[in-house]
């Protein structure tokens, strides 16, 4: 796992969250974002320069002023060839 991970970090060279909407009712937080990542160099089926895009719906839960917990679910656009 832990050599995976360090190859994932490297995978993009930047990525952006774009906050599309959010609320909040009671103690809880929902966001709706798009992330968009560029991809580094070349890996498995990713090319350098590939730019993937998910849609996110994102909850977020507090605690005694703090993020007791998050639950978020991702929604990818087709991975162009």
């Amino acid at each position: 796992m832990l050599a995976a991970s360090t190859v994932g970090a490297g995978l993009l060279a930047k990525q952006t969250y774009d906050v599309r909407s959010a609320v909040e009712a009671g103690n809880t937080a929902m966001l709706r974002l798009t992330w968009t990542g560029v991809i580094a160099r070349a890996v498995g089926p990713f090319r350098e320069g590939q730019v993937l895009t998910a849609h996110i719906a994102q909850f977020i839960e507090s605690r005694d002023g703090r993020v007791a917990s998050i639950e978020t679910f991702d929604c990818y656009e087709p991975f162009s060839a």
